[in-house]
């Protein structure tokens, strides 16, 4: 048996195997689909899984436990003044409060339709809600903080400052688009993308 070791290439850092031996020697990936795995892992983990469309908008604060918005200092944040907004990665890194928020600013042209209590305990939607997400164009819809509600974003324009509908059975639907803060999670609802639509045929529903 021949003493001599045999020089084995180093692994790829996207998946188990090695890369190949006519790699460059500064080569991290085995190859193509593991290159772009690797930036979408990055990318998603920059806008901690939420759409750019938002996170390169300076109008973010964090919140505390009783959902009063914050400012990443620890002080009380407005949702009408941009003072005491961040952009993303400062709110992304900061321990401040439980979590991060999203401000709302007509100017934007960004809207969201927050619907109460629609999870059930299975993971079904009460009724109407799966109804009104059906008319919902591809586009970011997330889990509430409390688990049992949705947030879905999207381009629109409102009269005025938004609209609220309650129901006898608890639940309710509220949209926004103008000076109100959203407790964000970052947990996209089963296959949302992580993208903004139009939502302006859903609005003149509701509307």
């Amino acid at each position: 048996m021949s003493s001599r070791t045999a020089i084995r290439s180093p692994r790829c850092e996207q998946c188990p195997d090695r890369l190949p031996a006519r790699a460059r020697a500064d080569a991290r990936y085995c190859s193509s689909p593991c290159r772009q795995a690797a930036y979408r892992e990055r990318r998603g983990a920059e806008t901690g899984g939420m759409p750019r469309e938002m996170t390169t908008r300076a109008r973010w604060v964090r919140y505390s436990a009783r959902k009063v918005p914050l400012t990443v200092h620890g002080r009380p944040a407005s949702s009408t003044n941009p003072a005491t907004w961040s952009d993303f990665p400062r709110v992304h890194r900061s321990r401040v409060g439980v979590g991060p928020g999203y401000v709302l600013a007509k100017s934007d042209g960004i809207v969201c339709l927050d619907l109460d209590h629609v999870v059930r305990d299975d993971g079904t939607l009460v009724e109407w809600a799966a109804e009104l997400l059906q008319l919902v164009p591809d586009t970011y819809v997330e889990v509430s903080c409390s688990g049992r509600g949705l947030h879905v974003f999207g381009y629109g324009t409102l009269p005025g400052r938004g609209r609220r509908w309650q129901y006898a059975d608890g639940t309710g639907l509220e949209v926004y688009a103008d000076a109100r803060y959203i407790a964000m999670t970052g947990q996209r609802w089963r296959s949302a993308p992580a993208r903004l639509a139009d939502l302006g045929e859903v609005l003149a529903t509701l509307l």
